[in-house]
């Protein structure tokens, strides 16, 4: 791989360690700094030993998509579009997103013995589920949403669906794509949707 001009290493050694996590390839910091032609010192520049560019690309692919899609959940919220909210969860199902969802999973399993990756998976599930309840409570004080359960319980279904639906269908094809976010949605709407029939 050509070294690129000014570049900035650690974004781009994150990257490259969320991919190895992706492909189940362990992260390590000579390789990468290879992979980049750069000297394993400059790696150390960026990063405080392997340890922390390992634990730096986990909590990467823990949060990767999570700004994005509260930010697209924002907007849709301001225009009260469920239609926005279905195709946002229809894409979360993506292809392009299961190694991911997959990942995570596997992340969940190794956490029962590393306490290290444990307390990074808490901490990025903590980050998500605060920035579900803080787009709950919002929406639900401008009247929108009328929140069902305590904000602290949706938020925590609303977290743990994808990897749920994902540990019961990992490869999902298009017909249970559709049954998984249409599932997905269903609860959501039943659980906050003032106008939901149900």
């Amino acid at each position: 791989m050509a070294r690129p001009a000014a570049a900035d290493y650690r974004k781009l050694m994150i990257e490259r360690g969320v991919e190895k996590i992706k492909q189940g390839l362990p992260v390590k910091m000579l390789e990468i700094t290879k992979e980049f032609g750069i000297s394993n010192a400059l790696g150390h520049f960026y990063f405080n030993g392997q340890t922390e560019l390992v634990n730096a690309s986990w909590r990467e692919l823990f949060l990767s998509n999570v700004k994005e899609d509260f930010e697209r959940l924002d907007e849709y919220g301001e225009a009260t579009d469920w239609e926005g909210v279905a195709e946002l969860i229809y894409e979360v199902f993506s292809p392009e997103r299961t190694a991911i969802r997959q990942t995570h999973l596997r992340a969940i399993v190794q956490s029962f013995s590393d306490n290290e990756l444990r307390e990074i998976m808490a901490t990025s599930h903590k980050v998500t589920r605060d920035l579900w309840v803080e787009i709950l409570n919002k929406y639900a004080e401008r009247g929108v949403l009328k929140l069902r359960l305590p904000v602290d319980q949706i938020a925590l279904i609303f977290v743990a669906a994808p990897f749920g639906i994902t540990a019961i269908a990992g490869d999902m094809d298009e017909q249970f794509r559709k049954l998984a976010s249409d599932a997905w949605l269903t609860t959501v709407r039943a659980l906050t949707d003032p106008d939901f029939e149900h």
